[in-house]
């Protein structure tokens, strides 16, 4: 019986660090992730409340909610010797059914006798204790980061391994307790990497609990949702303060949701002569080279603005918004 220590659960978090991931291998990579690490834990015998997964251009994240402090026992019945082989004629056992006894850690009277099509055999409840979930996440965690699969991968060093891209940091935790295992050159620990400009550097993590809020303070937005969120309301806030609407197509959203760790939209402008040219010379390279968002007025027209999203915060704002018009008034 499990003691009040045993039953204990804690939360747990893996972070795959990598360089820049492409945005479109994203969303199927987090949800392999989640469905790979289910399956996973219900074999293992290991029960979570909840497997969730999230994912930046520099990371992907497995978060396991309330992990039980140590695997199911697994209870399995064995086989072994025909019953008239393991009892003589009074009954008692033989060295056959001595034997298996020894073998299977059961005393003789907990045999049972069962018929099979094959006749009557003797049968050995087994129960083999749970591990620690220190220990089978130890060997999940590497399992699932060597199953994963892309649509392109890569080699880099001198590793046979392949990854989308060169794996750079994992960070694995069980509560405050990291999760100890190497694979390719990489050892897992307790370090993270912050935001590129808004907390560089390595940082320590305290535990899995406090994982999302701390990468928060990090200037890391971890959940893709709330990213594509952020993006989505201030856009529509911006350009309503001047007149217009932003043109959120659903593809491009995605995709800048993915290539930024802490979305900072902000409004530029064009000369409005570029409005002369049809729709679609103003519009693509604004979408397909830029990644910016295009922006209508009340009557569906083309305004000489556009909505861009810096991978940052507010500082030097005004700098960005030149610089990018200056590359779009390029392009135009």
């Amino acid at each position: 019986m499990a003691t009040g220590e045993e039953k204990l659960t804690k939360d747990a978090v893996l972070e795959i660090g990598v360089e820049e991931l492409p945005a479109r291998f994203m969303r199927q990579a987090l949800a392999d992730a989640r469905e790979y690490m289910k399956e996973a834990l219900a074999s293992a015998r290991l029960e979570v409340s909840e497997v969730r997964s999230y994912g930046t251009p520099r990371r992907i994240i497995v978060q396991l909610c309330q992990v039980a402090a140590r695997q199911n026992d697994l209870v399995r019945e064995v086989r072994g010797p025909a019953a008239r082989a393991a009892f003589d004629s009074e009954g008692k056992p033989t060295k056959a059914a001595l034997g298996f006894a020894r073998s299977t850690g059961v005393p003789t009277e907990a045999l049972a006798c069962r018929p099979t099509p094959q006749g009557d055999y003797v049968y050995a409840t087994v129960t083999e204790g749970g591990r620690p979930a220190t220990a089978v996440l130890a060997e999940v965690f590497p399992q699932m980061i060597a199953a994963m699969t892309f649509p392109k991968s890569m080699r880099w060093g001198s590793h046979d391994f392949r990854f989308a891209r060169p794996i750079r940091w994992i960070l694995a935790l069980l509560g405050t307790e990291v999760i100890d295992f190497d694979t390719h050159a990489v050892s897992s620990d307790r370090t993270t990497w912050g935001h590129r400009t808004l907390a560089p550097g390595a940082h320590e993590i305290e535990s899995a609990e406090g994982y999302l809020s701390r990468l928060r303070e990090l200037g890391v937005m971890a959940d893709p949702e709330e990213r594509a969120k952020r993006i989505r309301e201030q856009a529509e806030s911006l350009t309503s303060s001047i007149g217009g609407q932003a043109v959120i197509d659903p593809e491009l959203l995605e995709e800048v949701t993915f290539l930024v760790e802490w979305p900072t939209p902000f409004v530029g402008r064009f000369a409005s002569d570029y409005l002369d040219l049809p729709e679609a010379c103003v519009i693509t390279p604004m979408k397909d080279h830029q990644r910016y968002f295009p922006v209508r007025d009340a009557h569906s027209n083309l305004m000489p603005v556009f909505i861009g999203v810096r991978n940052g915060g507010e500082h030097a704002i005004d700098l960005v918004r030149a610089g990018n018009e200056k590359v779009l008034a390029a392009r135009l």
